[in-house]
């Protein structure tokens, strides 16, 4: 009888973890010989795919209703007092109807989960894609559960494996580093859509392009990116900064947003929504920029990559692992004076940002696409169910 492994996903968003969770199990169902579960927490645009892929369980997650604060308190003490408990004592029932081999969970954020699952006599691994910063904001009690119950960590880059092991005392020996990856297959695009990217922001052949792509906030770094912006456009009013992912009905954007006008260079530092498809604006991308404070390893740098871009970084976090000294620029952290000379430096030298782009494409092809790594996974998911 071939063995059970529970996936566990914190939410079905179109993002980083759910995004690759669902990569990983595609892979598995085309390689390897098991059943499939999932365990989805909050609902999202990628759940249908997870359905086809394997039986998908909800864990229960308290639904919005009224405004009015007294029905809304009422709500969900009931909720929490009798609706909650009874749903999870079903899909208990349900779970447990399955011999669970192992249990596959895709973040460090869900020690609830984990310790919800307890009843499973099954072992755990966690692919960890997060570093210090985030496991604080996830809170003291969620690392302690993901600890407590984890057998074995997959770390997507050595910055994770390593602050695992300094921060939480996560033995060396309980964890493998085993970069993340992009799919085999290349980003489709439109030639028409990137045209008219190209004529929605006044991009002319005369103008290069410098890109990132996340939400908003501090910890993305976009307040360092219009330093790094206004430094650069002082010496090179030709170049504008595209930033794709933003939120505009968020607070940070409304904020971020009243920075660049004050500046005058609204015309020059963009914010563009999330989109279905952001590969027609990373084909328009010149230069890949990382402002982030903290980037476990972030996907979009390998995507960007693909396009034969070359990434600038600071030295923080998993990226410099990809951007090394052939595929781009690392600068001390949050020097974005000397960021600011890099992108000046890429901009003003074409064959410089061919042979760092081209760099970059064959280190993804050859190291970080997903039939290199799975294999990896798959050696560390076979060697924990029958250990």
């Amino acid at each position: 009888m071939k063995p059970t492994i529970l996936f566990i996903a914190h939410q079905a968003s179109r993002t980083g973890a759910p995004l690759l969770l669902l990569n990983t199990i595609k892979w598995i169902k085309a390689n390897a010989n098991f059943n499939i579960l999932i365990l989805i927490a909050e609902s999202g645009v990628l759940l249908p795919e997870f359905e086809q892929l394997g039986k998908v369980f909800k864990y229960p997650v308290e639904q919005k209703h009224t405004p009015n604060l007294v029905a809304k308190f009422f709500h969900r003490l009931f909720y929490k007092l009798i609706i909650k408990k009874v749903q999870l004592n079903r899909l208990k029932t349900k779970l447990k109807q399955n011999q669970i081999n192992l249990i596959f969970s895709s973040t460090l954020s869900n020690g609830y989960l984990l310790d919800y699952l307890k009843f499973i006599n099954a072992k755990v691994i966690t692919h960890a894609h997060e570093l210090e910063f985030l496991i604080k904001i996830y809170g003291n009690t969620n690392i302690k559960q993901v600890l407590a119950h984890t057998n074995f960590f997959i770390c997507g880059s050595h910055s994770i494996q390593s602050n695992l092991f300094e921060k939480h005392l996560v033995p060396i020996d309980k964890s493998k580093t085993i970069h993340s990856f992009v799919p085999n297959i290349a980003f489709e695009t439109n030639t028409n859509e990137v045209e008219d990217i190209r004529k929605r922001l006044n991009i002319t052949n005369e103008n290069m392009v410098v890109g990132f792509s996340a939400t908003l906030g501090w910890l993305k770094g976009t307040d360092l990116l219009i330093q790094i912006a206004a430094k650069v456009l002082k010496n090179n009013p030709n170049i504008v900064f595209v930033w794709v992912g933003a939120n505009k009905q968020s607070f940070d954007y409304l904020q971020y947003q009243y920075e660049i006008d004050r500046e005058k260079l609204s015309d020059k530092i963009v914010f563009i929504e999330s989109v279905a498809n952001p590969a027609n604006y990373y084909a328009v991308f010149d230069i890949f920029v990382f402002p982030s404070r903290e980037d476990s390893f972030g996907l979009v740098g390998l995507e960007n990559a693909l396009f034969e871009t070359p990434i600038v970084c600071f030295d923080r976090g998993g990226q410099p692992e990809f951007v090394g000294n052939d595929c781009g620029f690392v600068v001390p952290y949050l020097d974005t004076n000397l960021m600011a000379e890099k992108i000046i430096m890429l901009a003003n030298n074409q064959a410089l940002r061919q042979e760092l782009g081209k760099n970059a494409k064959n280190k993804v092809l050859a190291e970080f696409i997903i039939d290199v790594q799975m294999p990896k996974i798959l050696h560390e998911i076979n060697r924990i169910i029958t250990s």
